[in-house]
């Protein structure tokens, strides 16, 4: 296949992830890494914001090159740019995988079914195989994913430097693919001096971060033993990344799905580099269990060591993919095992467990055998595939799912922009906002809408993860804003029939209520202990005559809190 054809279907590809799964900007994870970008951009900006006062638990020069494009380019722009870039890196590191492992006739099939399996991001146990927003995370993956096809060419230098380089933009994605490579360099006999080797070479070219981060001391944020109160706090606001003992069946089962199809490929036709990465995968699956749930070590959470099951999925679509195409019937011979197996991969390839357990089932009572793939067809068929997947897989999501892709790649598209766009030009550039404590879209984006700072979010709590000092502040602030001790009910495991979802939903609900139901000696001790100088409500919350209102809409309504 020509490099022509196959950049025109890496672009069919990628417009294809766009139509499916949508873009945003300004929410999410946004509400903490754009903060950050404008710190970088004029350091007088977000004065006496917690979060951004405490960037420095959060090392990565993702920011820091970001400044000079942005003083050129609209944020917006960039952003967009720079995820359609990542969506692409992440295809191509996807189908260059495919040909490393399975070189040969059928390399261009392999390539081509396993990104049609991945044009749908799932989440495993919490943890998303790409955002549809740019995070530091999204950048680094298509990278990584290069550094893996490295590996299974046992150009083991080469793939250490490009996972270090990587370490630059977002440290622990980069960790996780060098322990990767190391088992597989451990793993390859005549190369495992890269054991040694690769590591150094590795940190060298993550030394510009990993130095200062050594120096000022970034894992140092909590002691250890870590307090109870902080463990709380930390299960409460981030389980789905670092608890497994708060995970549902739900999220065991959906990770159990790539796992069967794992099996079951490399069962087919062994492949000792994917076997030296589930290696890998398995022993920072374990220290990370051992050292959040076991030990609580708090470097074990730092490191974000369960994210390592990010890359179980395109290890599964790239091994499912020639299981699936070495198990297709030929002429003559059975249709069924073929079909359960193609089942199960399509089940695999959207979480569609209602799919993948039947066809599990089926799969394990046909036992589809291996065997080489018939003679592939033209190449006009991997193109024609894609452009019947997308509408299909579209119109499941919108008609069946009832989840339309969202495409919001501005902040003024955002219910609450008239308050930040507002709250930009007349508020003094030093104002503290207090804003509802509660996930919106709004006030997820207002730091950067209105750019100014705010008092503390419930997003914001997370980051308390690299400090103790933070976290504990976080809890004072958002106790001061309900006037409540919320957390306290969750200080036992005694559940009372609920389970611990259940329970952490149900404080955010009385947070909510809370800060709904704040009365004006409250919010003047927001300004007398924190310096909170204004305050949000939605505009169907009970009104504060007390204070003097500066702006209202239909939505919000916008109270100076000081003289």
């Amino acid at each position: 296949m020509s490099w022509g054809f196959r950049l025109a279907v890496l672009a069919l590809f990628t417009c294809t992830w766009f139509v499916i799964n949508g873009y945003s900007f300004g929410i999410v994870d946004h509400a903490i890494h754009l903060g950050f970008l404008l710190r970088e951009l004029d350091p007088s900006l977000l004065k006496g914001d917690p979060l951004i006062e405490a960037a420095a638990n959060h090392p990565s020069f993702f920011w820091t090159l970001q400044v000079p494009l942005v003083r050129h380019v609209p944020v917006e722009v960039l952003y967009a740019v720079v995820h359609i870039a990542s969506v692409a890196l992440m295809l191509a590191g996807t189908s260059a995988l495919a040909r490393a492992l399975y070189p040969g006739r059928y390399s261009e099939w392999v390539a081509t079914v396993a990104m049609l399996s991945v044009l749908i991001p799932r989440s495993y146990a919490g943890i998303p195989m790409l955002d549809e927003l740019v995070l530091n995370r999204t950048v680094s993956l298509g990278p990584l994913l290069f550094a893996l096809v490295l590996g299974v060419k046992r150009r083991y230098g080469a793939a250490f430097v490009l996972t270090g380089l990587v370490f630059l933009i977002h440290p622990t994605t980069a960790i996780h693919a060098a322990i990767l490579l190391w088992f597989a360099a451990l793993f390859d006999r005549e190369k495992r001096l890269a054991i040694v080797t690769g590591p150094l070479l590795c940190m060298l070219a993550a030394s510009p971060l990993l130095v200062p981060m050594l120096r000022q001391g970034a894992a140092a944020g909590v002691p250890f033993p870590p307090p109870d109160e902080w463990v709380l706090l930390t299960r409460v606001l981030v389980s789905w990344h670092h608890y497994p003992r708060d995970w549902t069946a739900v999220v065991w089962l959906q990770l159990l799905v790539p796992l069967v199809v794992l099996g079951l490929s490399l069962r087919a036709h062994r492949s000792r580099p994917v076997e030296a990465y589930l290696c890998g995968v398995a022993f920072t699956c374990v220290l990370g269990v051992l050292g959040t749930e076991v030990l609580h070590l708090p470097t074990a959470l730092h490191l974000h060591l369960l994210e390592v099951l990010r890359f179980v999925p395109y290890l599964a679509a790239v091994c499912g993919a020639a299981w699936l195409l070495e198990t297709w019937p030929a002429p003559g011979e059975r249709k069924l095992p073929g079909v359960a197996a193609a089942l199960l991969y399509l089940g695999f390839s959207t979480v569609q467990l209602e799919v993948s357990f039947p066809a599990m089932l089926a799969v394990f009572l046909l036992r589809p055998a291996a065997r080489t793939p018939p003679r592939p067809m033209g190449l006009r068929w991997p193109v024609a595939l894609g452009v019947i997947a997308a509408p299909l897989i579209l119109a499941i999501r919108i008609y069946y799912f009832k989840v339309p892709p969202n495409f919001l790649p501005r902040l003024d598209m955002y219910k609450g922009w008239r308050m930040m766009a507002w709250s930009e030009q007349h508020l003094p550039k030093d104002a503290l906002v207090v804003l509802p404590p509660f996930f919106h879209e709004w006030d997820l984006a207002f730091r950067f809408g209105a750019k100014r700072a705010t008092f503390t979010t419930y997003k914001d709590g997370a980051e308390g993860s690299f400090s103790l000092a933070f976290m504990l502040d976080w809890k004072q602030r958002m106790e001061a804003l309900c006037g409540c001790q919320p957390f306290d009910v969750l200080a036992t495991r005694d559940n009372g029939g609920k389970t611990w979802e259940e329970r952490v939903n149900a404080m955010r609900a009385v947070l909510k209520q809370g800060y709904q139901n704040s009365d004006a000696a409250r919010l003047r001790g927001l300004g007398s202990r924190y310096g909170a100088t204004h305050a949000v409500f939605e505009a169907t919350d009970p009104a504060h005559p007390e204070f003097t209102l500066l702006y209202s809409d239909d939505e919000y309504r916008l109270y100076q809190l000081t003289p």
